[in-house]
C-alpha cells in the first residue's frame, strides 16, 4: 500500500498537535520517513531510502504560547479558498459559527498569520476539511 503526500501531510499535521507523542517513523513503499518533533535531537530529519530527490527544507518557525503554527494558518486558508472560492464574507460568518463567537471576534484571514491561535484552528480545521470533503463528492 502506498500512501500520497496528502496523507502524509495529514498524519505529521495530527502528530504536531498531540502531545503523546514525540517521534513518530513513516514506512510506505520506498518510503522512510522519521520525524521529531522540535526541542528533540534527531539526525537526519527525513531519510529517503529511493532517489526520488527530496527539497531541502526551511526550519519551521516554532510558534510561542498558544499561537497557530505556520503550517496550520496555510492549511486553514488553504481550506478557505477551496471551500469558499475567496469568498471571505461567507467564510468568516462560517468560522464565526463553528468557533461559537461573534463576527467580530473572529481575527480576519489577513491577520491568521499573528492572531491564529491553536484553539481556533484546530475546530476551523475540521469544519472545513468536513466541508471540502462533501464538496469533492458533490453533496455540497
Amino acid at each position: 500500500m502506498k500512501i500520497n503526500i496528502d496523507e502524509i501531510s495529514e498524519i505529521l499535521r495530527l502528530i504536531e498537535e498531540l502531545d503523546a507523542l514525540d517521534e513518530v517513523r513513516i514506512i510506505s513503499g520506498d518510503l522512510d520517513i522519521r520525524v521529531k518533533k522540535a526541542g528533540t535531537k534527531l539526525s537526519p530529519l527525513f531519510t529517503p531510502t529511493s532517489t526520488v530527490a527530496t527539497k531541502e527544507s526551511k526550519p519551521t518557525p516554532v510558534p510561542t504560547g498558544n499561537n497557530a503554527t505556520p503550517g496550520q494558518i496555510k492549511f486553514a486558508k488553504d481550506l478557505v479558498e477551496k471551500v469558499f472560492d475567496n469568498d471571505e464574507s461567507a467564510a468568516m460568518d462560517c468560522i464565526a459559527h463553528t468557533l461559537e463567537l461573534p463576527l467580530a471576534d473572529i481575527p480576519e484571514i489577513e491577520t491568521w498569520d499573528t492572531a491564529l491561535t491553536r484553539d481556533m484552528v484546530g475546530p476551523i480545521i475540521d469544519t472545513l476539511e468536513k466541508m471540502y470533503r462533501q464538496q469533492r463528492k458533490g453533496k455540497y
